[in-house]
């Protein structure tokens, strides 16, 4: 493939990647950041990395609105092999850590992964288990209080996008205080960044939320999906 056709190749992968039906928010990530990532890809005629988590509530069956957004992403893929055949792969991370932290019973966890892995198996996606990234990495909910119990006076008032993360923390989780349970899904996240960008280098990130928890996300080119067409909302929390 020649440079023209590289940079073409290129610049209409990201016109539908960015394009208003898939995407809720304007892109914070620079141009460029894009392109480099997906000439990664393009140069090896492979499809382009997506990232993203896929979180578990309080929901034991995997139910309409989890497939419409797993048929919403592959409505995506579809379109970007108009342009680049490889079209794209998505690769979800199951956010078990996260539903632990948050005291979701391990076996309304499991009951939903394994309808979402049906789903995933029906429109080619792959999956990977957080803790599997977390014991590579070395983190732990133990590293996780070390650190929280560490933090300076004042710390928590001074972070950005607080008021969102206590907002959600008092809704999910059932066993911290929702000022408790924040901060430490902050840390969390905070440890999950360096995770993700050593993982998946040349990945673009994807998350069913909008910039305002942007600082809770890694330093990767990412894209603020709807979950479904004109849906915003995270499906594994919609009963």
């Amino acid at each position: 493939m020649n440079i023209d056709s590289e940079k073409e190749y290129i610049e209409k992968i990201i016109e539908k990647l960015k394009g208003r039906k898939y995407n809720r928010e304007r892109q914070q990530t620079k141009e460029q950041d894009y392109e480099n990532a997906i000439s990664y890809w393009v140069r090896k005629q492979l499809p382009i990395l997506l990232v993203g988590f896929w979180g578990i509530g309080t929901k034991e069956k995997a139910n309409k609105i989890d497939e419409a957004s797993c048929k919403f992403l592959s409505e995506l893929n579809n379109e970007i092999k108009e342009v680049y055949q490889p079209g794209i792969k998505f690769m979800f991370i199951f956010a078990t850590q996260h539903a632990r932290h948050n005291g979701i019973k391990e076996e309304t966890m499991q009951i939903y992964i394994q309808g979402i892995k049906k789903l995933f198996k029906k429109y080619d996606f792959d999956y990977i288990y957080l803790e599997e990234l977390w014991n590579k990495y070395k983190i732990s909910f133990d590293s996780i209080d070390n650190i929280w119990k560490q933090k300076p006076k004042g710390w928590w008032e001074e972070t950005i996008g607080r008021e969102i993360i206590e907002k959600n923390a008092q809704i999910r989780n059932k066993v911290l205080s929702a000022k408790i349970a924040a901060q430490k899904y902050y840390i969390m996240r905070d440890l999950e960044k360096e995770m993700l960008e050593k993982e998946f280098p040349n990945a673009i990130f994807h998350a069913f939320c909008n910039r305002n928890l942007s600082n809770v996300l890694p330093k990767m080119p990412t894209l603020y999906f709807y979950s479904t067409r004109g849906w915003s909302n995270a499906p594994w929390f919609v009963e």
